[in-house]
């Protein structure tokens, strides 16, 4: 199932089927996202539980240190066509890993501090940044259905920041940057994805995270070998699921579904995060908290609706998957 996506073939490469074959296979598709965003949500949750005894500068270069080892296993066997693309294009990708490096530890260092529910509530944002990325950088417009999603996106990123208190609003402005420069880096993987292997790609980011960070952590004397056995092991299974596994699943589900059905599946990404922080950490966001959080889903689905709609219309998918 961890089958390398072929950037330059259809997300439905099969035309020539029957309906009910087509029908299936979206569903397929569907199913395949689904398991992709309940893995990814795993990030959340195991992220936040190997942050009570590992401190941030530790945790963030070997949790990235530990998808790297994924990857790369999975690269032994792709070798030669990655070894291709990396002589080709390795300046683009070490500037995805450097994004990636800086956003993510935006991210944890602001998940270290708030709920992880509240945390992938806010992480819901990187749509709006990538719709205004698109307008400012790309010259896309705004439909009235954008234009909505946009403004109750805002408002419910406004409640969470709020709602959250004021020791924690620094943390909530550390994610939602940590979003941006992500949204940012989508720009540039939307620039070299048509020639360069989606998990390559994943592959340069883990990596560079991994070594960069490691080197940072060492540099200001932060990294130390855990001492909690059980909070390592959590570390270990959450690099696989979320850095790993749901970016394979994420792209072999592109064989079945567009990009913009995806991104609806995605927006779901806070109800499983907020299942698993009840079930395993006892954690639960406060009513104002989940109200801007539903806003935030709610103007993510009608940003990406509004998406499909130019699309349907002639203009081309800008999203690109990335997590």
């Amino acid at each position: 199932m961890l089958t390398d996506y072929d950037n330059s073939s259809s997300p439905r490469a099969d035309t020539g089927a029957s309906a009910p074959r087509q029908s299936r296979l979206r569903y397929k598709g569907i199913l395949i996202a689904l398991a992709a965003t309940a893995s990814v949500s795993l990030n959340f949750v195991t992220a936040k539980y190997a942050m009570e005894a590992i401190e941030v500068f530790t945790f963030v270069p070997l949790w990235f240190g530990t998808a790297c080892l994924y990857s790369s296993v999975y690269g032994l066997t792709r070798r030669r066509q990655w070894a291709t693309q990396l002589r080709h294009g390795w300046k683009p990708l070490l500037g995805v890993g450097l994004l990636c490096t800086v956003g993510s530890l935006l991210l944890f260092a602001g998940l270290h501090q708030l709920d992880p529910t509240v945390t992938s509530f806010l992480a819901r944002s990187d749509t709006l940044f990538m719709i205004l990325l698109g307008f400012a950088v790309l010259g896309e417009r705004f439909t009235a259905r954008t234009s909505g999603g946009i403004a109750l996106a805002l408002v419910g990123m406004t409640i969470i920041t709020y709602a959250s208190g004021r020791a924690q609003i620094w943390a909530a402005t550390m994610v939602i940057a940590g979003y941006l420069i992500t949204s940012l880096n989508r720009l540039l993987i939307k620039h070299i994805a048509a020639s360069t292997s989606a998990l390559l790609i994943n592959w340069a980011r883990v990596t560079t995270a991994a070594v960069v960070l490691t080197a940072v952590a060492i540099a200001i004397g932060h990294f130390h070998i855990p001492s909690s056995g059980s909070h390592l092991i959590v570390l270990v299974v959450g690099a696989f699921f979320g850095p790993f596994l749901a970016q394979a699943l994420y792209f072999y589900s592109l064989r079945y579904i567009g990009l913009s059905e995806l991104a609806v599946m995605r927006t779901t990404q806070p109800l499983f995060v907020a299942l698993y922080a009840s079930v395993f950490l006892g954690m639960v966001p406060t009513a104002k908290q989940f109200a801007g959080g539903l806003l935030i889903i709610i103007g993510a689905i009608l940003l990406t609706r509004g998406r499909s709609v130019e699309q349907v219309n002639g203009r081309r998918e800008s999203e690109i998957v990335t997590n």
